[in-house]
């Protein structure tokens, strides 16, 4: 911002040992008033970045088992149809393959953990990646496509050798997945769960199994 000069009267509401102190202000100009709570504005933003990067400093992610059974859904089979997430939201449509969906809080480090309320993406990468598909690769697949926050919870969905054409009855795939809080483009913080997917038809039967490797 740039620099302006405010003249307004006040008076002192509180005071402390320290040498502290609050003033409310009053009888400020139009235009000054305006300066003063853009100036307001920016410091409330740069605090609660600094709020939100030390919560994702100290980010883990743990299973909703309200949800379900270890946090996971039921599994779900479609054939030229829609992939939901927790919320019913359509994902993908006129899709084959089966999913499921996986649902998360978000919490801090303290005992017992607490859910960390605010807006946040979670980006995932993959490694360790197997197939039975000969010849397929694993960008040519897709993954979790969403991650939505509400009231603390992430949900996401997790699906499973999706194709335009049914999948094969031995198609399946396996994989470990990684997650990390991202905060901008300059700030991401790695979370310390890893999960290892198998999903896809296993000898004529659909499966996603999620399995919490770390920690």
């Amino acid at each position: 911002m740039e620099p302006y000069r405010i003249e307004a009267r006040g008076e002192v509401v509180w005071a402390d040992a320290e040498g502290r102190m609050g003033i409310k202000l009053s009888h400020m100009p139009d235009e000054a008033e305006r300066r003063y709570t853009e100036w307001l504005d920016v410091l409330h933003a740069q605090h609660e970045f600094r709020r939100r990067t030390e919560e994702a400093k100290a980010m883990q992610a743990v299973r909703d088992t309200s949800y379900g059974a270890g946090g996971l859904g039921s599994l779900v089979k479609i054939t030229n149809g829609n992939v939901l997430d927790i919320q019913g939201n359509i994902l993908l449509p006129n899709e084959c393959g089966v999913y499921r969906n996986v649902a998360y809080f978000l919490v801090d480090q303290n005992t017992p953990p607490q859910t960390i309320q605010g807006n946040y993406t979670l980006v995932e990468h993959f490694t360790n990646y197997t197939t039975s598909v000969n010849g397929l690769r694993f960008l040519q697949i897709w993954t979790i496509r969403s991650f939505t926050r509400r009231y603390g919870k992430v949900t996401h969905s997790s699906s499973a050798l999706v194709h335009r054409h049914a999948p094969g009855t031995n198609d399946h795939e396996g994989f470990d997945q990684h997650l990390t809080v991202k905060l901008d483009s300059s700030h991401s913080y790695g979370l310390s769960i890893v999960n290892h997917i198998d999903r896809g038809s296993y000898s004529g039967t659909a499966a996603v199994n999620v399995t919490i490797t770390t920690p």
